[in-house]
């Protein structure tokens, strides 16, 4: 099956939208519980699901597309950078199905949304190895993960792995990283300016503070909480397991942009010690840096054995979804 997307070809995304349907289809066969006044959501978010039903196909539908256009980005992004040993879509589809292996993944989240805003600055971070003239790049850097961190505050982690990101592509220079610290904190000033006018600041501070917690971890009334996690906790340590191998077939600009999203992914896990009620949807923040990060793993193995692995983790993801039917 991986076969139809080991291309470069823009038609190509046709498949991968068909693709996507396959293993989000249970969003329009089955409605899954979801509040978004408890989803850790920030303003931003908030202002979005105003406008959205809990159930229904508009939430599907804005889900579906909004996976559809990152995992484009991801795609158009790694055939620029000549991240991969062959241009393909394979890291735009093992972000869809990382960003689907759950029911808690279904509904549209904040999360979701503000994984759009990341990879923008995964982007900019790229753009920045080599260049002289590049301030305008760092500065969006943390301009995204600001806005990022508008729509689900543990955002905010990632400005240690984009920290880092910049020191691995440039080095320690003082001036580009009060820069990018500017750029973090110019969405959080625009907002917050907005909300004082609106008579709203309080509102905002108060959804801040509810939102920090340290290993704040509630999951005891998630169905088959533990084999969820275990199939995520199986494809992080299957990338940290291959890292090695990872490393030892690209050149050292490639292996520059594995190591940002090795610190993307250690940040997504870090988000725990400052995220306040953290449920398995919270999980959706492992997202992009794992989905890239498989698609590199399995490129690098034989086929035969990359069409199985993508296989189990396909057909693990729709027993998952569709559970309420088999324990009928």
């Amino acid at each position: 099956m991986l076969t139809l997307f080991r291309t470069n070809q823009a038609v190509a995304n046709i498949i991968v939208l068909a693709y996507l349907f396959i293993i989000r289809f249970s969003l329009f066969t089955h409605a899954f519980a979801w509040n978004p006044d408890n989803a850790n959501a920030g303003v931003p978010s908030l202002w979005i699901f105003q406008f959205m039903s809990r159930y229904g196909i508009n939430p599907a539908l804005l889900s579906l597309a909004l996976i559809f256009v990152q995992a484009f980005y991801i795609n158009l992004m790694y055939r620029n950078y000549r991240a991969t040993q062959e241009v393909t879509l394979l890291p735009g589809v093992f972000y869809a199905l990382a960003a689907s292996l759950i029911p808690e993944f279904m509904n549209l989240s904040p999360i979701l949304l503000a994984n759009t805003f990341l990879l923008l600055a995964i982007e900019n971070v790229y753009s920045v190895y080599r260049a002289n003239d590049c301030a305008d790049k760092i500065f969006n850097i943390g301009f995204w993960i600001g806005i990022a961190s508008t729509f689900q505050f543990s955002f905010t982690m990632f400005l240690v792995a984009f920290f880092v990101g910049l020191t691995i592509m440039r080095g320690f220079r003082l001036n580009e990283f009060l820069m990018f610290f500017i750029g973090f904190f110019i969405p959080h000033m625009l907002l917050s300016v907005h909300m004082f006018w609106t008579d709203q600041l309080p509102f905002m501070i108060q959804n801040i503070k509810d939102n920090l917690g340290f290993f704040s971890v509630q999951m005891h009334h998630e169905q088959w909480a533990s084999l969820k996690m275990l199939l995520v906790g199986i494809l992080i340590t299957l990338v940290l397991v291959t890292s090695g191998m990872l490393y030892s077939k690209r050149n050292v600009t490639a292996q520059k942009y594995v190591s940002i999203l090795y610190w993307v992914l250690f940040a997504a896990i870090g988000t725990i010690l400052m995220q306040s009620n953290i449920g398995l949807q919270h999980l959706l923040i492992l997202s992009v840096p794992l989905g890239i990060l498989l698609s590199f793993c399995l490129q690098s193995i034989n086929s035969n054995t990359t069409e199985m692995v993508h296989l189990l983790i396909v057909v693990a993801a729709l027993l998952l979804q569709y559970q309420h039917i088999l324990l009928r």
